[in-house]
């Protein structure tokens, strides 16, 4: 398996995991399938796959085609044609393979932390938010303009992940048992996030009993068909979808 294994960005300790649960074995030497979960390593699967002279499956993950980023889709081809089967991250990312790339795949969505609801959990922390919080994508001058709101002035508004938004309190990057903790204490999940294939953190918060908020623009609305938790792109909306959740 090759993919992002660290701290941050950890999701090949889960597909081992699940592999190993569906009767497979994770081995260093002749394997019959190399999976691949995110483009930084498709080189390196690719290379590891020619060098046994292709006696084994390549399967290649897309997370996103990157469209809104400017990503070089011709080169992102040339590397999937390696590929005995190609997988896509969601119906989303599926539809703009075959739409950018003229290519067929398979959807197969990442693996959820190990999240679980904890019976009588204290709701202490009013609004959470996860994830890269500096990407333009995540959106987070909207949590910024609700928390100004002076309605929210003494609401705790809290943040995990790997960026500091300079505002509310930034927990940093935690381990997925306090995580679990985080989401549990939480009443609202801020998931104001554009261009996800499948946002984890929505299905996440709904196991450990808090609500998410969902923008309309995301695909995550059309993947889990979830209205009522969704809200239009714009503080005012956010601030309407809290107070009919409250």
């Amino acid at each position: 398996i090759f993919g992002w294994q660290h701290l941050q960005l950890d999701q090949v300790s889960r597909i081992k995991q699940g592999f190993i649960e569906l009767g497979h074995e994770i081995v260093d030497n002749n394997e019959d399938f190399i999976y691949c979960h995110d483009s930084s390593q498709y080189d390196n699967a690719i290379n590891y796959h020619l060098q046994t002279n292709k006696k084994n499956k390549l399967l290649l993950k897309v997370l996103d085609l990157g469209i809104h980023c400017g990503n070089n889709l011709n080169k992102l081809k040339e590397k999937l044609l390696f590929a005995d089967i190609i997988l896509a991250n969601s119906i989303k990312v599926q539809t703009h393979i075959k739409e950018y790339l003229n290519l067929g795949s398979f959807v197969v969505y990442d693996a959820v932390k190990d999240v679980s609801f904890i019976p009588n959990s204290k709701k202490q922390i009013d609004f959470l938010a996860l994830g890269r919080l500096n990407d333009s994508f995540k959106r987070t001058h909207l949590i910024k303009e609700l928390s100004l709101f002076p309605e929210y002035e003494n609401k705790s508004f809290i943040f995990c992940g790997p960026e500091n938004p300079g505002f509310g309190f930034y927990y940093g990057i935690v381990d997925d048992d306090y995580l679990n903790k985080v989401y549990n204490a939480a009443k609202i999940c801020l998931c104001v996030s554009k261009y996800e294939g499948l946002y984890l953190p929505p299905l996440e918060t709904c196991v450990a009993g808090c609500v998410p908020i969902i923008c309309s623009d995301m695909s995550t609305c059309d993947e889990l068909n979830l209205p009522e938790f969704v809200c239009q792109p714009t503080v005012d909306s956010i601030n309407n979808k809290v107070r009919e959740i409250e």
